[in-house]
């Protein structure tokens, strides 16, 4: 049992490598059989037409196969990109730029207010994020403070219940009750002033797990931007790290 557990084990693992590896195998040998029956039978124009439709479909298989290998690279790189440039976030880097030089103003903010949403549905906000090609909300409260940041993701994410069951978003559901369901993520609203330092703001990001947001106040508590982990990164790559 441990050496079927065992074998078991790899085989899952590298259950994708082994579905590539018998895809192209597969490939190799259909097109080898179809061109050998080309050259022995009598009966060219029918080889033909058989390998001529089977060769898309090989085509295809290989396509995707090579597509994923070559994707996954892709992802991997991007990864170690981003882990180059977290690791290269330095005070010598952030400590002399003002919030104020990175974030987006209010003035240039797309928000919604909640009074005005909360009775939309979830398909409707993931229609208005699609519409105006944005990826996360800020929803004002209508004491002009932030009251959630809604990501689209979390839009189609499934969640897990009270009894811990998996869930599946309905996208006929109304906001309010989207937001019920989802607290303590959509209304973590980090703030920060607007003559704080960019340093002091990677900190508090750094701080508390998940936050991807932070939003700007002046002292008197009015709102003034918002800051997020993408404007950060996309500063940073400005300075050719």
């Amino acid at each position: 049992m441990g050496v079927y557990s065992n074998f078991k084990s790899i085989i899952m693992k590298n259950f994708r490598e082994w579905l590539g590896m018998i895809v192209i195998v597969i490939s190799i040998l259909a097109l080898a059989f179809v061109g050998y029956s080309i050259v022995s039978t009598n009966n060219i124009d029918n080889s033909k037409f058989v390998y001529s439709s089977l060769l898309p479909l090989v085509g295809t298989w290989v396509g995707v196969v090579l597509a994923f290998y070559f994707g996954k690279e892709n992802y991997e790189a991007a990864s170690k990109r981003y882990e180059k440039i977290i690791d290269k976030l330095s005070p010598d880097l952030l400590d002399d730029v003002a919030v104020s030089q990175v974030m987006i103003s209010k003035k240039t903010m797309v928000f919604k207010k909640w009074s005005e949403i909360k009775d939309k549905s979830v398909h409707e906000l993931l229609d208005f994020l699609l519409e105006i090609d944005k990826s996360r909300l800020p929803v004002i409260g209508d004491d002009g403070k932030v009251k959630y940041i809604i990501h689209s993701s979390l839009l189609t994410k499934p969640y897990k219940n009270s009894e811990n069951e998996v869930q599946r978003i309905n996208s006929s559901e109304k906001l309010s009750d989207f937001i019920t369901k989802h607290k303590g993520i959509v209304d973590l609203i980090v703030l920060v002033k607007d003559n704080d330092i960019l340093e002091n703001v990677r900190k508090v990001m750094n701080s508390k797990p998940n936050c991807k947001d932070v939003f700007v106040e002046n002292d008197s508590g009015v709102l003034q931007g918002w800051l997020t982990d993408t404007l950060i990164l996309r500063y940073i790559n400005s300075k050719k790290i």
